[in-house]
């Protein structure tokens, strides 16, 4: 599922809620493609890669309550 970033927010969340994919997975792929392309597009000012994990680790665990 590499190419996740590749879809659009609807399919993603679509993937999460059926539990396809973690919001944790879907969270690392997007934080290493920011990385990836940081250097030539300087879009982040800092990234907060360990907040959005941490964020969707909670996803996930209020998924799996359900």
């Amino acid at each position: 599922m590499e190419e996740l970033y590749k879809l659009d927010i609807c399919s993603v969340s679509n993937l999460i809620s059926t539990r396809e994919v973690s919001a944790v997975e879907v969270t690392q792929i997007a934080v290493k493609r920011a990385q990836e392309l940081q250097p030539s597009i300087n879009a982040f000012i800092q990234l907060e890669a360990d907040e959005a994990l941490e964020s969707a680790e909670g996803i996930d665990n209020k998924i799996k309550k359900w």
